[in-house]
């Protein structure tokens, strides 16, 4: 075979030695080694998740906007609102890319507690299933939808939320991702200030961010409701907020 042109990376080599670490140790069970080898400890490299600034995301939507109103066609399929209103239940709800290929409408349930309107949304993918709330904008957002999908002939409990006319999720997804990298080209936003690749993907980390910016929810709550834990939050989000990030918090007056 060829020979790998790139190095593997820090997050791949404690995967392999880890499947290592277990082999060998259970050839010590069976007396096949003395005894087991000591590993190296490896430093992690953590690398940060690319976000939108405001000014950013901003700009985002109004280049989608305007790509919608001149009817854009990406690859055989046209730019509409079911875009805008993917990117914004993105924003509000932090989930994944993987969550928005597969879920249904029957995955979602419009809530309210007190005078909290929010969408109870039960997500499958990558990790262990589990419900998280949403920020209250998702609401209008899934309303909104539900009604352009209504018109369609969609918004059945079975049917799919985001582009439920193309059956075929695989191509769903591909034409998510076609049209919003139609988007950051267009708007320049394709790569991050720091030379970093952008993705859909990168309205998870959008939201994650601003929560953290806006609000005062502790590591905990943010990291449940987001699917993660606080380790993965601090040192892929949080650890590598900017100065400018944290004016608010430093200039804030504090009751003595």
């Amino acid at each position: 075979g060829e020979d790998r042109k790139r190095p593997l990376g820090s997050k791949s080599i404690v995967i392999y030695l880890g499947y290592l670490k277990k082999s060998l140790k259970h050839a010590a069970k069976l007396n096949l080694l003395d005894k087991q080898p000591i590993f190296p400890e490896l430093k992690r490299v953590d690398t940060p998740r690319q976000w939108f600034s405001g000014d950013d995301y901003k700009l985002l939507k109004t280049t989608m906007r305007d790509a919608i109103k001149k009817k854009v066609v990406v690859r055989g399929k046209l730019i509409t609102d079911e875009l805008r209103l993917l990117c914004s239940f993105m924003i509000s709800t932090f989930t994944r890319v993987s969550d928005i290929k597969i879920l249904k409408n029957k995955d979602i349930k419009v809530k309210k507690r007190g005078k909290h309107n929010y969408l109870l949304i039960a997500l499958t993918s990558k990790v262990k299933e589990r419900e998280i709330v949403s920020l209250a904008s998702a609401v209008g957002v899934f309303k909104e939808l539900q009604k352009i999908n209504g018109k369609r002939g969609f918004g059945k409990q079975d049917d799919y939320t985001f582009f439920p006319a193309l059956k075929n999720r695989r191509y769903a997804w591909h034409t998510m991702n076609r049209q919003f990298n139609y988007i950051l080209e267009k708007a320049n936003l394709k790569k991050s200030n720091q030379g970093r690749v952008r993705s859909l993907g990168s309205l998870r980390h959008t939201s994650i961010m601003f929560a953290a910016d806006a609000s005062e929810m502790d590591h905990l709550t943010l990291a449940s409701n987001a699917r993660t834990s606080v380790d993965m939050l601090e040192r892929h989000y949080l650890s590598h907020r900017t100065p400018e990030m944290n004016v608010a918090r430093i200039q804030s007056k504090r009751k003595k």
